[in-house]
């Protein structure tokens, strides 16, 4: 059986950069649009979800591999050491996008998001960049250049990316 993911876009950019407040307005819009989007967050950081010494947590030291906890209105799968973004995508197949914060090295178009008066050497080092995302005019760029208040041109773009993928 053959596993697919529907179409990864990656949002990368430096930190306060706008990241986060660029994919919850993509999401809010596509989602308005009848589109399922998913989204993935890279944390940099050790990160600790469960409580010590409640039941999930006490089956992840045991070795359980993984656990879930089911409550009345959330599901969260734990594991116990991180996984790549190509293994947590197998979980992202009934959405139609999956918008990525960070993972920056994957193999997966990228929109950069720049501020203001950075450099812009980190952009080389990028595979499938596709666009920057700019609070204002910058230079000319080889890429499809957006401003941060065109998130519903940016939404309608994805919108034309999600309809291409399903045929």
């Amino acid at each position: 059986m053959t596993r697919h993911h529907p179409p990864v876009l990656q949002i990368v950019g430096h930190a306060n950069s706008g990241k986060t407040t660029l994919i919850t307005q993509l999401v809010a819009q596509l989602s308005t649009m009848g589109y399922r989007v998913g989204t993935i967050k890279h944390h940099s950081g050790k990160l600790e979800l469960d409580t010590r010494g409640k039941d999930s947590w006490l089956h992840r030291e045991a070795g359980a591999v993984p656990v879930t906890l089911v409550s009345q209105n959330q599901t969260a799968v734990y594991y116990s050491q991180p996984r790549s973004l190509a293994e947590l995508l197998l979980h992202y197949s009934q959405t139609d996008l999956v918008l990525v914060e960070g993972f920056k090295r994957e193999n997966y178009p990228k929109w950069a998001l720049l501020k203001t008066g950075e450099s812009l050497d980190w952009l080389e080092e990028l595979t499938y960049l596709e666009a920057v995302v700019v609070s204002e005019p910058v230079g000319h760029f080889p890429y499809d250049v957006y401003y941060t208040h065109e998130v519903g041109q940016m939404a309608r773009m994805l919108s034309r990316k999600i309809d291409l993928e399903k045929g």
